[in-house]
C-alpha cells in the first residue's frame, strides 16, 4: 500500500523539473577544453539561475573516431545544446587556432528565451526572462492609481447618499 501513495512534492518538484530549460556543453576532454566549460557554465548559470546545466565529456574516439572526412585529426569539439537544440559548436582541426572558442552571449539568451517560451507558454517573461524593474513599477503605480479612483468614487457616492436622507 504505501508503495502505491504518490507524493505531492515529487509530482510537483516532476513538474518544475519539466518547465526548467537544459543547458548541454559538449567539450573534448583532452584538447583542454574545460575552462571553456567553466565559463560558459558560469556565465550562463549566473544570468539564468533556473537552467539545469549537463557536462559531457567525450574523448577524441567519440568525436568520428578522431578524424575527419579530409583524413585530419579533431583535436576537440565544444558544443552548447538549450533544450536540445546546438547553440555552438566548434570542432577544431589539430593545428588550427587552438583556444579560439567564441559563445554569443546574446544567441544563448535568444535560444533560452525559445526554450522557455516553448516549456512554459503560458508565462510572460520579460527581457533575459525577467520582469523589468520598470516594468514592475509602472503596473504597481497603474495599479494604484486605479484603486485611489474606485477609492474616491465610493466616498463621493457615500457622501451623495448620506446628503440625500430625509431632513
Amino acid at each position: 500500500m504505501a508503495a502505491n501513495i504518490i507524493n505531492e512534492s515529487n509530482i510537483n518538484g516532476w513538474y518544475e523539473q519539466q518547465k526548467r530549460v537544459p543547458v548541454t556543453i559538449r567539450y573534448s576532454t583532452e584538447s583542454g577544453l574545460k575552462p571553456y566549460y567553466l565559463t560558459v557554465a558560469k556565465r550562463v548559470k549566473d544570468q539564468y539561475p533556473d537552467v539545469i546545466i549537463d557536462r559531457i565529456e567525450v574523448s577524441r574516439e567519440d568525436i568520428s573516431g578522431g578524424e575527419t572526412a579530409e583524413g585530419e585529426t579533431n583535436a576537440g569539439t565544444f558544443e552548447v545544446l538549450v533544450d536540445g537544440k546546438i547553440v555552438v559548436t566548434t570542432n577544431q582541426r589539430a593545428g588550427t587556432h587552438p583556444g579560439s572558442i567564441f559563445v554569443s552571449m546574446s544567441e544563448m539568451d535568444l535560444a533560452i528565451s525559445r526554450a522557455r517560451k516553448r516549456r512554459r507558454p503560458s508565462t510572460v517573461d520579460g527581457e533575459n526572462g525577467v520582469a523589468s524593474a520598470d516594468e514592475q513599477d509602472t503596473f504597481v503605480k497603474s495599479r494604484l492609481e486605479f484603486l485611489k479612483q474606485r477609492s474616491r468614487e465610493l466616498q463621493q457616492n457615500n457622501n451623495n447618499a448620506g446628503s440625500d436622507g430625509p431632513e
